[in-house]
């Protein structure tokens, strides 16, 4: 059966009046459920990669980082790029579950209630009791309180964080998302500098391993030109740890701070209202055009049933 546009364009036209009801219904429904979402604002950071004092000394001792290199150590002596690392690390398991131990920050990420500029932030009292820090009970969840399990929370965290090298300027670019900019930029700080804390914590582990293993070496040495080479090699890993310990940017210097974002990213309130509102019209459309063409065929289809 062959229906020209003019045909289709006169049935919607008897539908009219009722197309425009359910539109308008879409139309109120968008409105209020856009209303209903909060602001979203984004916190961002420029940072580079730390380099360090020590990288000066890289090429007066390239054969003794090659010996220590022969022995397992790494002394770091070409400052080698963190960022990747940093990077990793931020997304891993291990480093977030530094961040879910703080049940302030796992609160402000999941159960912020209501932001309001020049006011405090408020949090949701039926998940987070603010007066003693500590999260209501809950018998049906698996951690057995209104807090988010591990793997539920770094989900949210890892969609509210983000992190990624710029490959042609070469700086790493990171940026935290929330309901509130306050708590946007405090928690982009918190990770940043837990993130540097981490990478130089391991690093620090592993000099002092090193450090240890050179001592034993040198006790059970009796050539004197083993000592001296393996002293040689002690006295620079710890002239690295000293520059470790001593640095607070260890992985990731700062270029830009986090800054307090005055404008949200999300939701587009007017594109999402258009949008519900013209899916409203087209379905309406639709339907009423579909049930005219095939009028006859329903009620032959509803004479039967109630025949049978």
């Amino acid at each position: 059966m062959h229906f020209d546009l003019r045909e289709l364009l006169i049935l919607s036209l008897k539908r009219k009046y009722y197309i425009f009801l359910i539109t308008l219904a879409f139309a109120i429904y968008s409105v209020i459920y856009a209303l209903s979402l909060s602001n979203i604002y984004k916190s961002d950071s420029i940072l580079v990669p730390a380099k360090h004092s020590e990288n000066n000394l890289s090429s007066s001792m390239g054969t003794l980082g090659n010996l220590s290199a022969i022995a397992g150590i790494n002394l770091n002596l070409d400052g080698s790029d963190k960022s990747n690392l940093a990077i990793q690390v931020s997304k891993s398991k291990e480093f977030f579950l530094l961040l879910y131990q703080d049940d302030q920050f796992i609160a402000e990420m999941v159960a912020i209630k209501r932001y309001r500029p020049n006011e405090n932030i408020k949090l949701d009292d039926e998940v987070f009791d603010v007066k003693t820090m500590s999260w209501l009970p809950d018998s049906s969840s698996i951690t057995g309180t209104k807090k988010p399990s591990f793997l539920d929370a770094q989900i949210k965290f890892l969609d509210k964080f983000s992190i990624k090298k710029n490959i042609e300027s070469g700086f790493i670019e990171a940026s935290m998302q929330s309901e509130s900019p306050i708590i946007a930029r405090a928690h982009l700080s918190k990770v940043i500098n837990l993130l540097n804390e981490t990478i130089k914590s391991m690093e620090v582990d592993d000099l002092n391993a090193s450090i240890n293993y050179l001592e034993d070496q040198i006790s059970k040495s009796n050539l004197i030109e083993v000592k001296n080479i393996l002293s040689r090699i002690m006295e620079q890993t710890i002239r690295s740890l000293m520059f470790s310990e001593i640095s607070d940017e260890y992985a990731l210097k700062i270029i830009d701070k986090p800054h307090l974002p005055e404008l949200k990213i999300a939701p587009a309130r007017s594109t999402l209202c258009i949008t519900i509102t013209l899916l409203g019209f087209i379905v309406s459309s639709l339907f009423f055009l579909i049930f005219d063409l095939n009028r006859e065929r329903i009620r032959t289809f509803l004479t039967i049933i109630r025949n049978n």
